[in-house]
């Protein structure tokens, strides 16, 4: 609470409020008693699956047919279970945050194996590194991301 007093006592017209609000409840309510429309609340969840699921979606358009079958059927069913959760959660007054964390999480983690595996089959043979470093390293978001590094010629 000291932060949004310091903030709104040194002219922010607003404070809005992401994680902590989900890990500190009484923290909105106390904040909404004392400032009223000053206080917002932001939850980037629901779009982070939403996302994710699209990512998915256009990866089977582009490169489905270059997968193992057994590797698109997991995609689609991990594409259909974040569509079912994003849809209970229409409701942003109601929304259920560890069921959207909990699906996003998932799909990033199996879906990480299927990338990787996919992009070792289908990348380009003979040093495709180039003399360079390759690998995989996790973004500010928790997502694995793939990476190589080229010497230049």
């Amino acid at each position: 609470m000291e932060a949004v007093d310091f903030y709104l006592e040194n002219g922010a017209s607003r404070v809005i409020l992401g994680s902590a609000a989900v890990k500190n409840k009484q923290l909105v309510v106390d904040a909404v008693k004392k400032y009223g429309e000053k206080i917002a609340v932001g939850i980037d969840a629901k779009n982070g699956l939403d996302q994710m699921v699209f990512s998915l979606e256009s990866f089977v358009k582009e490169s489905g047919d270059k997968l193992d079958a057994a590797d698109k059927e997991k995609i689609e069913q991990l594409i259909k279970e974040g569509k079912e959760v994003s849809d209970k959660n229409q409701d942003y007054a109601n929304l259920n945050v560890d069921d959207l964390k909990a699906a996003t999480d998932k799909i990033a983690q199996e879906s990480a194996t299927i990338f990787q595996k996919f992009y070792q089959q289908h990348a380009p043979q003979g040093g495709a590194n180039n003399g360079g470093e390759s690998g995989t390293t996790t973004d500010s978001n928790g997502s694995n991301v793939d990476y190589d590094i080229k010497d230049a010629d």
